[in-house]
């Protein structure tokens, strides 16, 4: 299966033709975890994803804000997981598409995604 990714920032900066693959299979669900190094420390911040149409949302509490203005500074590290549920994930030679946004004013700074069977 491959995933294509689009992953919108602030700056509408995308992010495309990432391959993820898991085992072949009808309906075979899988887990994808968005692991952050900071977020925003004023408010929650909320994370939209969608898969193939499907959208979800999860939340990160607060961070320490700090990577805003020194991304090198070791600070908050999260890690948000979304259920797919294998009916929502196309076969191994389907594309499928994964959007990943923040709403509202919150933020956070990448260090890994991954997508993992179940």
């Amino acid at each position: 299966m491959q995933i294509r990714i689009k992953i919108v920032y602030r700056t509408d900066l995308f992010i495309d033709n990432n391959n993820c693959f898991i085992p072949p299979g009808e309906n075979h669900p899988a887990r994808l975890r968005i692991h952050t190094s900071d977020q925003a420390e004023s408010a929650p911040t909320v994370v939209q994803i969608t898969i193939n149409g499907r959208t979800m949302e999860k939340t990160l509490s607060p961070g320490l804000g700090i990577q805003r203005t020194d991304p090198a500074h070791r600070a908050f590290p999260a890690t948000l997981e979304f259920d797919l549920p294998g009916s929502d994930l196309r076969a191994r030679q389907d594309t499928n598409t994964l959007t990943v946004r923040v709403l509202g004013q919150g933020w956070f700074s990448w260090d890994a995604l991954d997508l993992v069977s179940k």
